[in-house]
């Protein structure tokens, strides 16, 4: 029997207020596709959480932190 090769793994980052849960779930029929040709696609979260708003049961993330204003601080 062959060897199955390596699992490649593919970085999957997502968008300012957002989290890798979620993104993960939006892709999710894209990568059960994908495994079957032993791909795997990694969701890490951003480091900053931002504030929940109204109706928010999940923080957010985001890979830049902002100010007051929503823009990026320096």
């Amino acid at each position: 029997m062959p060897a199955r090769p390596p699992t490649r793994r593919v970085l999957c980052l997502h968008g300012n207020a957002q989290s890798g849960e979620i993104f993960s779930q939006r892709l999710r029929a894209f990568s059960k596709q994908l495994k079957r040709d032993n791909i795997s696609l990694v969701f890490p979260d951003g480091p900053y959480e931002l504030p929940l708003t109204e109706g928010q049961t999940l923080p957010m993330r985001s890979w830049w932190e902002s100010d007051a204003e929503g823009t990026k601080a320096d």
